[in-house]
């Protein structure tokens, strides 16, 4: 499950490429904070093709790209960020850790269509809950901001859009695997990806089974989607294999807020391990 606590900070830069490396490297070589699983390495390495391309969707800080992106050998990384506060964190991660990697750095929203969209940023001066992970396309719900976790206050702003067909439409490398944290806009960039997810072998995104943000599609409508664009379910990561039947068909009475789910390309049957 997504932790959104590490450490953030900064604002704006424009696309960057890493000096791209030969040598092959191993997930230890990622000595930073990531949340990518052992798990979703273990299945990225079993369905992707080798060296795959890998985008790293809503990044916030960039070390989860540069994770897969090493830990893969990826042949490209290519990040997309449009929080204002968050891009200049991505930009310096890049420099820090990115040697090796070949890596296109995007500061825009992806989502359904190409435009300026509104977006939902934290105003981390303003709120109790300073976590600039929750920025997003949607607000958040006034349920889940409650007390215990703390206030968060937002900043609607104006940032750019485009679509994850248009982005690849005249790339030669397409991407094998899409890691997806956009906070409810989960949809909006998956109908702007209908071509190019004919491409994708293995989709790592953050499902809910409650509404984080107003407006955001729950996991079933998610699934629905994934299936109708032949892709199955593989995992909740982090979750038994018992657990996830029970959350995927509702009978918990009380659903998690969310789970990353990874979901690969075909006939797989559902929930193997």
């Amino acid at each position: 499950m997504v932790d959104k606590t590490r450490a953030k900070r900064g604002r704006g830069v424009s696309p960057v490429t890493a000096d791209a490396g030969n040598t092959r490297v191993t997930p230890d070589v990622c000595n930073f904070s990531h949340e990518v699983s052992a798990d979703l390495l273990a299945i990225a390495r079993r369905l992707c093709p080798p060296r795959p391309v890998v985008c790293d969707i809503g990044s916030r800080d960039a070390l989860d790209g540069l994770c897969l992106c090493k830990s893969l050998d990826a042949t490209e990384c290519h990040i997309f960020e449009p929080n204002p506060s968050a891009i200049e964190l991505c930009q310096a991660n890049i420099a820090r850790y990115g040697k090796g990697c070949k890596v296109f750095f995007n500061p825009v929203a992806l989502t359904d269509n190409p435009g300026p969209v509104s977006f939902f940023a934290v105003n981390a001066g303003k709120s109790d809950n300073k976590d600039i992970g929750f920025s997003s396309l949607f607000p958040v719900n006034p349920a889940y901001a409650s007390k215990r976790r703390g206030a968060i206050v937002q900043d609607r702003i104006t940032v750019t859009g485009t679509t994850l067909d248009l982005y690849f439409r005249n790339r030669q490398n397409q991407p094998d695997l899409l890691w997806i944290d956009v906070e409810g806009a989960e949809k909006l960039v998956l109908n702007g990806a209908q071509e190019t997810l004919r491409h994708v072998a293995l989709i790592h995104i953050e499902v809910s089974f409650r509404p984080m943000q107003t407006g955001k599609p729950l996991f079933w409508e998610i699934d629905s989607f994934l299936r109708e664009s032949n892709f199955r379910l593989v995992k909740f990561i982090g979750v038994s294999r018992a657990m996830a039947f029970l959350m995927a068909r509702r009978l918990l009475p009380n659903l998690p807020w969310r789970l990353d789910a990874a979901y690969c390309r075909g006939t797989t049957s559902a929930l193997v391990r």
